[in-house]
């Protein structure tokens, strides 16, 4: 069983390895019942669509046998500075620790076949944090191409793509 929040010196030593500032602990707040879970970038950027303020990228800890980070995505209502985590978890969590990295952002990709041009879109360990990918040596931006999963979430709320990545550089 995993325990429900990272400690804080793991918490302390992501922000380091990562060049961070700052963390935050969120409940899961369930905004939308058609947003699914693992589908952060497409739920915050219908959320953004749909109700305004802007999609803030970071990443999500979680402690366990091997602790780990996945980049991640929350909503900043408009005219707030609270942060709101709107997409379910696919376990009991009801709260999470979010470090923002308003650096790192999902963008159009110019590699045929890729949707998008993420971040080292993956978990990662502290150990080969963020200089590994898929095992190898990493640059800055890494091509994925969608999964079937994410492109269903967004036929579910009537994204595409090239939107969700233009509502997340939208200035707030």
């Amino acid at each position: 069983m995993r325990p429900s929040l990272p400690k804080p010196a793991l918490i302390q030593q992501f922000l380091r390895r990562l060049r961070l500032s700052r963390s935050a602990i969120l409940p899961v707040t369930p905004l939308d019942p058609h947003y699914a879970a693992g589908q952060c970038h497409v739920n915050v950027a219908h959320r953004v669509r749909e109700a305004g303020g802007q999609v803030v990228p970071g990443w999500l800890l979680r402690p366990g046998m091997i602790n780990e980070a996945a980049y991640h995505a929350v909503w900043q209502p408009p005219g707030g500075t609270a942060l709101v985590d709107p997409t379910p978890r696919a376990g009991d969590e009801a709260r999470l620790v979010f470090l923002p990295d308003p650096a790192r952002r999902i963008a159009p990709s110019a590699v045929p076949g890729c949707d998008l041009l993420l971040w080292a879109d993956r978990i990662l360990g502290l150990q080969d944090m963020p200089a590994v990918f898929q095992g190898r040596p990493s640059a800055e931006r890494v091509d994925i191409a969608f999964d079937a999963a994410a492109h269903h979430a967004l036929r579910q709320l009537g994204l595409t793509p090239a939107g969700a990545v233009a509502i997340g550089h939208r200035p707030g």
